[in-house]
């Protein structure tokens, strides 16, 4: 997953927006940055987290449902990433912030693709419970913890309590 987040957390050399020419751009207003259509982005997104997935393993188990569990969604402070770098260290080093509604919007056509991908593999999609992310659609605060992707213990039971709610689907 360190690929996307890459994409999603610091910005390219080639600094880009990514949307749709009638809807508008994220980021918005950005005319000097290489314009990257929804559906190219989305489609390089499917491929790579296709990729990233792990179908040796169901190959192995052919007669076991599958579930998908949508990542969480990214952090609203770039500063937390920056205080807790772990593996993007290098990355953080190297580039700037991606602006923040276009972190957003990466996400949400993340999420997206994960959707698609789990509809394709006949796989339930659990997304992210809607309590857990603020008005805008980051993570709260309370569910952060120390590390630039990943959510807190708390964040882990409601999203199992999630999967729990739709076990009936599992069978």
């Amino acid at each position: 997953g360190n690929a996307h987040n890459i994409l999603r957390f610091f910005e390219h050399h080639v600094t880009f927006s990514v949307g749709e020419a009638r809807y508008g751009s994220a980021p918005s207003n950005a005319p000097e940055r290489a314009f990257i259509p929804q559906a190219l982005m989305l489609d390089h997104l499917k491929r790579t987290l296709h990729v990233a997935m792990a179908f040796a393993f169901y190959d192995a188990f052919p007669s076991l449902r599958r579930v998908y569990l949508n990542a969480p969604p990214p952090l609203r402070s770039f500063d937390h990433i920056e205080d807790f770098p772990a593996v993007f260290r290098d990355s953080l080093e190297r580039m700037g912030p991606v602006p923040d509604d276009l972190r957003l919007h990466l996400y949400k056509l993340q999420t997206e693709a994960m959707r698609s991908l789990a509809k394709d593999a006949g796989a339930v999609f659990v997304d992210v419970d809607p309590g857990l992310m603020d008005e805008d659609g980051f993570l709260k605060e309370d569910y952060v913890t120390q590390d630039p992707t990943h959510a807190n213990d708390v964040y882990g039971g409601i999203m199992l309590d999630c999967i729990y709610a739709r076990a009936g689907e599992l069978m």
